[in-house]
């Protein structure tokens, strides 16, 4: 059901917006309550399979020596209930498989192997039913029914194709091909639309995708499997958005007011989702080096072209690209000064900035917001960003003195 809402979902969202933008959110609402359930249980699934394989070497070598002890398998797992403070992953699972004996009247093999069949790591279900194949044919052979135990890394899952019976459990989304070209064609062609643009908007958009899939595609880093991974491909989708935006710089023609607002509803759609894919990343462990800099210098682009946005506009003079260009001014001084590019520890200041500096662009916008106060409100940004960037440059002068002192 949520798969089949998602295209209607956004075609109503599509034409909700063209319609009167505010009512995009009205027309989300429904297939939200489809879709959400669905992205929750694949982060969970996600998410066990990322403890599986945390706790599985473990798990197997306490399983080995318990069973050098006489135990089986389901007594291995019986002596964990209530354990989660060794094994929380293996303790939940251990609960349901005692379960389904205690209240169900499984035998304790066919709990063991309903438990294998549904669980969502290929490697460890392989090795559970191993151990089951045994057990059904010679009977419980304490010292070599499970595999000898081996170091985490053994069982992580293969850099080639899945085996055979793994594909229906095991997360592909990670290496789909890379987005196509669809969603930046749908926002700009939907710009155009709105705004009656000419076509050569629709164009500059898509030249300016192939530059960012080229730059994407250059920095990306080796990996075992092919694909962007399901918190970059958010990230991806947001990036259209953006080159969307930054293809209405360089119209020739002022947007009247129903343009500004137009701007304003896309910006904050893709200002809301830097906050989605860093929680995608998290929920499917699928967080990188990678990743945070992409996400990072998308947000820096997008500051860029609201300034520039603003500044077209004609509310407020040039002086306000020096609110969308504090990361570009960083990264010049870092240039000439190499010690600026040293690694900086995580503050929950930057981000509270980054937020304030979109908000006080957007508000600049705002045909409802007088020329004075949005000005007002984008110098006071500034002089906040000013400071926090004053501040970074302190904290990396002494690190560097520092250094030098040992």
């Amino acid at each position: 059901a949520a798969a089949s809402a998602v295209p209607a979902a956004v075609l109503g969202c599509a034409l909700a917006a063209y319609v009167w933008p505010p009512l995009a959110a009205v027309a989300a609402a429904p297939a939200a309550v489809y879709v959400a359930p669905w992205i929750k249980v694949r982060a969970d699934v996600a998410e066990r399979r990322i403890q599986t394989r945390e706790e599985a070497a473990y798990f197997l070598a306490y399983a080995h020596v318990a069973q050098g002890a006489g135990m089986s398998l389901y007594r291995v797992y019986e002596s964990l209930v209530g354990r989660a403070d060794v094994f929380p992953r293996m303790a939940r699972d251990a609960e349901d498989i005692v379960k389904r004996v205690a209240a169900l009247g499984y035998t304790p093999t066919a709990s063991l192997k309903a438990y294998a069949d549904a669980h969502p790591s290929g490697q460890f279900r392989r090795c559970v039913n191993g151990y089951i194949a045994q057990v059904s044919s010679v009977g419980d052979v304490p010292t070599e029914a499970l595999p000898a135990p081996e170091p985490p890394a053994v069982l992580a899952l293969p850099s080639g194709e899945p085996e055979h019976g793994e594909a229906e459990h095991e997360d592909h989304s990670t290496h789909l091909p890379p987005p196509s070209l669809a969603p930046l064609l749908f926002a700009a062609g939907a710009t155009a639309r709105r705004l009656d643009l000419p076509c050569g908007y629709v164009v500059t958009a898509a030249a300016a995708y192939g530059v960012f899939a080229a730059a994407v595609l250059s920095f990306l880093p080796a990996q075992p499997r092919p694909g962007l991974g399901p918190a970059n491909r958010v990230t991806v989708v947001r990036g259209t958005l953006v080159l969307a935006l930054a293809a209405l710089v360089l119209q020739p023609r002022a947007l009247p007011d129903a343009g500004h607002w137009w701007i304003i509803g896309m910006a904050t759609i893709a200002l809301g989702l830097d906050g989605v894919d860093g929680h995608v990343a998290r929920r499917t462990g699928a967080a990188t080096a990678f990743g945070a800099r992409f996400d990072m210098e998308l947000d820096a682009f997008l500051m860029l072209v609201l300034a520039a946005l603003v500044w077209r506009s004609g509310r407020l003079d040039a002086w306000i690209l020096l609110l969308g260009a504090p990361r570009y001014v960083f990264v010049a001084a870092g240039r000439i000064r190499p010690w600026l590019r040293a690694p900086l520890p995580q503050r929950l200041r930057r981000k509270a900035g980054c937020v304030a500096q979109g908000v006080a662009l957007v508000v600049c916008l705002a045909p409802v917001v007088p020329a004075a106060a949005a000005a007002a409100g984008a110098a006071v940004t500034l002089a906040l960003l000013a400071g926090s960037f004053a501040v970074d440059v302190r904290w990396l002068a002494r690190a560097r003195s520092g250094r030098q002192d040992r």
